[in-house]
């Protein structure tokens, strides 16, 4: 099936040394800038986001020329876009594939990598928010530290018993330098991203499904065992079937 892509020449108008369609361009150009920074480190990402973030820039430029030509009825002045003019010999059409390509990934990676965009329409859309990229914590008694404040402050729930019992083993396991796995590491993992996003502006319900959501976990996976075995008056039937409990 072949595709029709739409490049920014074509959100231009294709009309160059127009009001209506440099502003178009000055638009597009911003987008890519303010998302081409959602590109991740490594060798070959870095190299995209700087190859997104110049040709973006240069777009913002053309635009603008497009703009002042448009003001003053200029439709003959040819512009410039030191990307398109340089790597492309001005072939504009080879140089909006490209760069619409490049601008669409660092759009993706954008959404991917911003937990923030998860509950716009377009962040729906975007495969892979069940990842947690940007949400991996060490594990130490500062990050328990945290999670102590932020049940304190956040949320109210410092009192809650099995909230309690769960910090008072996390902090012994820390102590002794044994690793948090199971329902421990998620608990911890869960409360500082919990933290994070409350922090970002979430509601304590909006940030509590999306930390499960980015960390992949049922609620009935934050609390161990032993906890729903020696308070069992806080826990329900859902709780004992997910762990095999015997309740009575």
């Amino acid at each position: 099936m072949a595709t029709n892509w739409i490049t920014k020449n074509e959100v231009n108008g294709g009309n160059r040394g127009t009001t209506k369609g440099g502003a178009a361009l000055v638009v597009v150009g911003g987008l890519e800038v303010s998302t081409g920074a959602g590109i991740p480190l490594g060798v070959g990402k870095i190299t995209l986001g700087l190859f997104g973030l110049t040709t973006a820039i240069a777009d913002v430029s053309q635009g603008t020329q497009d703009i002042g030509y448009g003001w003053n009825g200029d439709s003959t002045t040819p512009n410039s876009n030191f990307i398109r003019d340089s790597l492309f010999g001005g072939n504009d059409e080879r140089y909006g594939i490209v760069s619409t390509l490049v601008g669409a990934v660092g759009m993706y990676v954008g959404f991917v990598n911003y937990p923030m965009l998860a509950e716009t329409s377009a962040g729906a859309l975007i495969p892979g928010r069940g990842t947690n990229n940007g949400y991996t914590h060490q594990q130490n008694l500062e990050g328990l530290k945290e999670i102590n404040n932020h049940l304190s402050d956040d949320v109210e729930g410092f009192e809650f018993e099995p909230n309690k019992a769960m910090i008072n083993k996390i902090e012994e396991m820390i102590n002794n330098g044994e690793p948090l796995s199971g329902a421990y590491k998620d608990f911890y993992e869960h409360e500082l991203t919990e933290s994070m996003l409350m922090k970002q502006g979430y509601d304590y319900n909006t940030a509590h499904n999306m930390a499960l959501d980015i960390h992949e976990v049922q609620p009935q996976q934050l609390y161990s065992p032993e906890i729903i075995k020696n308070y069992p008056q806080w826990f329900n039937k859902l709780d004992f079937e997910f762990w095999g409990i015997d309740p009575n």
